[in-house]
């Protein structure tokens, strides 16, 4: 397609059948974008794209703080886990004896 086209209307919105692009902020406010064809962002993109994907990075950043999170407090819960050297089961090393005089470190 040609720049300046339907298909093509700025040089960012090469990118908009692969998902790829950035969406334009000013297209769809009252004055537009004054980039015109110039501009490295789609102007494909719908009004409410900006605002969709904020959301979207948002949601991601909290599932991964969850998990995150969720990773220390199992962590915490198992505290032997950090400190093996093997590659035996949790249950194994978890299961033998200390030994006379040894006793478990306090957390």
């Amino acid at each position: 397609p040609e720049l300046g086209s339907l298909e093509l209307p700025t040089v960012g919105s090469a990118a908009h059948a692969t998902g790829h692009c950035k969406p334009c902020a000013f297209v769809w406010k009252e004055k537009g974008c004054g980039n015109g064809t110039d501009c490295s962002f789609c102007h494909l993109c719908g009004p409410d794209e900006v605002q969709n994907r904020k959301q979207s990075k948002k949601e991601l950043f909290n599932l991964s703080r969850q998990r995150r999170e969720k990773r220390r407090a199992l962590a915490l819960l198992v505290p032997e886990e950090r400190f093996r050297t093997s590659r035996q089961p949790l249950e194994v090393v978890a299961a033998a004896p200390l030994g006379r005089g040894v006793f478990p470190m306090p957390l």
